[in-house]
């Protein structure tokens, strides 16, 4: 529950293409004011990547445009609470141009157009994400300084489902619970995961724009805690060689207009969510550069790691795309492709766009897939960001689905990101061929 209390300034914030909060405080008597005519504040975080550096080359803001100032409009039902700050109300705002329309290319505007084509084609979901992250007993800054080559995990063991490990965890994570219920998420179950410092928190599901939102909170919010504690988490898909890399399972559950569940437990879906799921199944490489948006990312996404690298799909099968579990009310899917480090908005909109897909061209889903789904004989998924914005690019799904000046956006994006990615020398690189090239 967000608490209540004297309030003294406001923090209006807008996530960037890397799921970051970004924004402004002001004074607390202001919040009418904003909410009536909006905020101005540079529109630098329409390009920005990891570096938080406005890239160049994109057309929605840049030199060519004089980088002007945009328009931040709050969502007053977003208010959160962010630990350190106990007398400031935070609020998730829309992006806005010059002129006051609302700016397709931005993360939130995007999912919402997919959701309105869900709507559109008679469907709702609720969706949560399940996030896995790293936990360190060295600050950020005792980081950065070695250079992030020596790393002390909080714990020396594997951490999966062993009740000891979470145990010597349980005063971080006790706070971080009571922080997300400051932030108004409320939190399902905790758990080690398979790697060693390694945990993962569960949220409830939700609409899936707030849980965008709330996905995006948890992880400033952990960050923060982490900060105030000594500590530090990471959210890389895949920060060690050797050990477990951390994913944003997407678990939706697909309803109709009503709110009937379109899934039931241990049977073939049919209809509607047969073509939704036969859809991801199909199309989901189109847009595996919004789940898997680094060079990083595609780390993690190996054969033996419980990550997909084909199409597939089956009743509580872990090694598929597509894994359906629950039952009841709570039958959903679990599409197990993105990784920790995803920008939710970009992620849940590709999962939907490829589901509407597989409706619109009315796919049958194929039989689901028993045993080992990486062994399966089906076109593997982009193995790497090169790939990945090559099937993008050739893609007249995304495109469509999309439209077409976000469909060049996000391909500039990743073009961008792959532009750093080849300037850069590694450490790999050096130890591998300084001797023996």
């Amino acid at each position: 529950m967000i608490p209540t209390g004297a309030v003294r300034q406001i923090a209006i914030c807008v996530p960037d293409n890397c799921g970051r909060l970004i924004g402004k405080r002001q004074p607390a008597s202001r919040l009418a004011e904003v909410t009536e005519s909006g905020m101005a504040m540079p529109n630098f975080h329409l390009v920005t990547g990891l570096e938080n550096q406005p890239h160049l080359s994109l057309e929605v803001t840049g030199a060519h445009t004089g980088f002007r100032n945009g328009t931040l409009r709050p969502d007053i039902e977003s208010r959160f609470r962010v630990p350190g700050d106990p007398d400031v109300d935070y609020y998730i705002a829309d992006a806005y141009d010059a002129g006051h329309a609302q700016v397709p290319q931005a993360p939130r505007s995007i999912l919402k157009r997919q959701l309105d084509r869900l709507a559109d084609a008679g469907l709702t979901a609720s969706m949560a994400s399940e996030l896995e992250f790293y936990l360190f007993d060295q600050t950020f800054a005792e980081l950065a300084e070695t250079d992030y080559k020596v790393l002390r995990p909080f714990h020396h063991r594997n951490a999966d489902n062993d009740l000891f490990v979470t145990n010597i965890a349980g005063p971080f994570l006790e706070q971080m619970v009571e922080d997300l219920g400051a932030a108004g998420i409320s939190v399902d179950q905790i758990q080690g995961e398979g790697g060693v410092g390694q945990l993962e928190i569960n949220v409830r599901p939700s609409h899936p724009l707030k849980a965008c939102d709330q996905h995006a909170i948890f992880k400033h919010v952990a960050r923060t805690r982490a900060f105030l504690a000594g500590r530090s988490v990471t959210f890389m898909a895949k920060p060690f060689d050797h050990s477990a890399g951390s994913g944003a399972h997407i678990h939706l559950c697909l309803a109709d207009a009503e709110g009937r569940t379109l899934l039931t437990e241990n049977e073939t879906p049919r209809g509607k969510a047969a073509s939704f799921i036969a859809g991801i199944l199909a199309y989901t490489g189109d847009f595996m550069m919004m789940h898997a948006p680094y060079a990083n990312s595609y780390r993690r996404l190996r054969r033996g790691n419980f990550t997909p690298v084909n199409g597939t799909w089956a009743w509580d099968n872990r090694t598929c795309l597509v894994r359906m579990t629950g039952s009841g009310n709570s039958a959903r899917f679990e599409f197990r492709l993105p990784g920790a480090d995803v920008n939710p908005y970009f992620a849940y909109a590709g999962l939907i766009a490829a589901g509407l897909a597989g409706i619109e061209a009315s796919l049958e889903l194929p039989p689901p897939t028993a045993g080992d789904a990486g062994g399966a004989d089906l076109p593997p998924l982009p193995s790497d960001l090169t790939e990945a914005l090559a099937a993008f690019r050739a893609s007249a799904v995304a495109q469509e689905a999309l439209g077409p000046d976000v469909h060049r956006h996000l391909a500039g994006l990743v073009a961008e990101e792959l532009g750093i990615i080849r300037a850069h020398v590694t450490d790999w690189d050096r130890r591998r061929g300084f001797e023996a090239a």
